[in-house]
């Protein structure tokens, strides 16, 4: 039993791969099923077990990596205890981009930032754990200021992650953390909890 699921996982994420490799020279409504069991080395009903069609395939990616990402931030605020911490966190954080990195490549590709819609649950997370504690450090900093605040954050982070997915990873973890930790938002928050 384990290693029908163990095969049924590698060729799910087999399929995803596929679409994804084809999805950075064809347009995704051009994608056929054929060329994805082709690339996946698979047949057509072995796809349809996986996916109902090639928009599931992203979807299903889109959506797990909102959710490791919406659970990273969760969690990590928690964890942000001092400077070092937050260095750990960030080296984290870089753990989960480059271990989704065929998602975050495509991603970077045609998105050009981070799933942080105002309003949705990522950006509130983020506001909550990076944006009020710097209020509170910073208490002439109005909402306004803050949201921009965290705009830049997300833009600056986006960046950071781009260059580095399409340097295929050349730079270090530690190197591109250090830059992502110099954030004020972070800073801040890890010098209110020292």
């Amino acid at each position: 039993m384990e290693k029908h699921n163990a095969n049924w996982i590698e060729t799910h994420e087999r399929i995803t791969q596929a679409v994804f490799k084809l999805w950075e020279t064809t347009p995704l409504n051009r994608i056929t099923i054929h060329a994805v069991c082709e690339e996946a080395h698979i047949n057509r009903s072995t796809f349809y077990v996986h996916f109902d069609n090639i928009y599931s395939v992203t979807d299903e990616a889109v959506n797990k990596a909102h959710a490791d990402l919406l659970e990273f931030c969760v969690r990590s605020a928690q964890n942000i205890k001092n400077p070092q911490s937050l260095n750990k966190t960030v080296m984290d954080f870089l753990q989960l981009v480059q271990d989704s990195s065929c998602y975050y490549r495509m991603y970077f590709k045609h998105m050009h930032d981070l799933p942080f819609e105002v309003g949705g649950k990522i950006y509130t997370q983020l506001y909550d754990s990076l944006a009020v504690p710097y209020g509170y450090s910073h208490p002439d900093t109005t909402h306004v200021e803050l949201n921009f605040m965290l705009a830049s954050f997300e833009a600056a982070t986006a960046m950071a992650l781009s260059q580095w997915i399409d340097n295929d990873f050349a730079d270090s973890k530690e190197q591109v953390a250090r830059v992502i930790a110099r954030e004020p938002l972070l800073e801040n928050l890890a010098r209110s909890r020292a």
